[in-house]
């Protein structure tokens, strides 16, 4: 099963029925964490090169980089602490 639900069929019914897959709120949230990750490693890459800009942009580009480096690490624990608690589902 590929995405967050699959569709299937009710006894009775002709429609088809969407059902979620049991850890699809995992799923929602390790893919926000990806994508996080995703733009924290460019902001570090800029990080480290722009020892030429001005103070204010290199205060700007500190900021990104702590701001996504504080978003990864809070969305690294509600899909460890979900898992943890309940299990894989």
């Amino acid at each position: 099963m590929r995405g967050d639900a699959r569709v299937g069929k009710s006894p009775g019914n002709r429609q088809a029925v969407y059902e979620w897959r049991a850890d699809a709120w995992v799923g929602c949230l390790q893919h926000q964490l990806e994508r996080t990750r995703q733009l924290q490693e460019p902001a570090e890459i800029v990080q480290d090169h722009g020892g030429r800009l001005p103070s204010a942009q290199r205060a700007r580009l500190r900021d990104m980089r702590d701001y996504y480096g504080f978003m990864v690490r809070e969305l690294e624990r509600p899909p460890a602490e979900y898992t943890g608690r309940f299990g894989e589902r």
